[in-house]
């Protein structure tokens, strides 16, 4: 079942807001969002051989970008987003979301665009053009999702 990205927005932004508020941290940047609905769809797409979100993913100046969230988010710059929308994600879709946010999301808007950086997909695909999820899928597969 393929979910809006915004959806998972939403838990990427909610999963901070509680890491903050129960142990301190860092807000969510829109940057960092934008990198882990990346990370997130190519872990997804290969534990479970579909998309986890219909829209593109574009490879942008500064990394992979939903290209559809962008005018959500962009008003935020490099502030830390505390808004979000309740929303109802399967537990089996959570449980991998939540790897997604314990591996990356230890790290800063900046080292996550860097790491996309160095990575096939978006090294491959012209810049604004959509990166194939089957491009993602398959990089994931020999690199990052370990089944």
């Amino acid at each position: 079942m393929a979910y809006k990205a915004k959806q998972i927005a939403n838990w990427f932004i909610r999963r901070a807001v509680i890491d903050v508020n129960n142990c301190g941290g860092e807000y969510i940047t829109h940057l960092k969002l934008q990198k882990l609905l990346y990370f997130a769809q190519g872990c997804y797409g290969v534990i479970e051989k579909e998309p986890l979100f219909n829209e593109k993913i574009y490879a942008w100046a500064h990394g992979p970008v939903v290209a559809d969230l962008y005018p959500f988010y962009k008003q935020y710059h490099d502030n830390g987003i505390t808004e979000y929308e309740d929303v109802n994600i399967d537990e089996h879709t959570s449980s991998i979301l939540e790897e997604v946010y314990q591996v990356f999301g230890q790290y800063s808007a900046w080292a996550l665009r860097n790491i996309t950086h160095q990575q096939s997909p978006w090294l491959e695909t012209k810049q604004d053009a959509e990166i194939p999820n089957a491009k993602i899928f398959d990089y994931f597969a020999k690199n990052i999702v370990e089944e």
